[in-house]
């Protein structure tokens, strides 16, 4: 009987950098000036990505059965740092200059996401004319705590 064996375990950070955020756009008024804008550069989300994989696969009955399995959960952890702001003066909402940093200042948020994927095959020939297969695939996420705003991963 001779089985297979592979692992594989490859690992990355999110990187990269996206484009900035419209904060404002100006039509004019106090101190303003017709069309001019006002952009807001998010920091980038922290966090690693994991994504392992394990494959076995072999005869049960020689000749007559075989498995084969493979396991390759994708997990996700995701850090993002909000810091939030208050106007100090009503009159100038859209005005960075009139931005404070809020009493909260800034918060951590953490994500873990896990998508657990499973796949098993069952092979068969018991007559030499016929030959059947049976499949179970399983792919659950397990989601723990949420990100506020848009998904900002690269």
């Amino acid at each position: 009987m001779a089985w297979i064996v592979r692992f594989v375990l490859p690992s990355c950070k999110i990187q990269g950098d996206r484009r900035a955020i419209l904060g404002s756009f100006n039509v004019g008024g106090v101190s303003n000036t017709a069309g001019a804008t006002t952009y807001f550069q998010p920091p980038n989300d922290g966090g690693t990505s994991f994504y392992p994989t394990a494959s076995f696969s072999g005869p049960i009955a020689k000749g007559k059965l075989w498995f084969s399995g493979s396991y390759a959960p994708q997990i996700d952890d995701v850090t993002r740092d909000i810091t939030y702001f208050i106007t100090t003066d009503p009159q100038q909402q859209l005005n960075p200059a009139t931005r404070a940093v809020a009493p909260a200042g800034t918060v951590r948020y953490q994500n873990n996401t896990r998508q657990e994927n499973m796949f098993g095959r069952l092979d068969a020939q018991p007559f030499k004319r016929l030959r059947m297969f049976a499949t179970f695939l399983y792919n659950p996420t397990v989601q723990d705590g949420l990100l506020p705003g848009n998904d900002r991963r690269p």
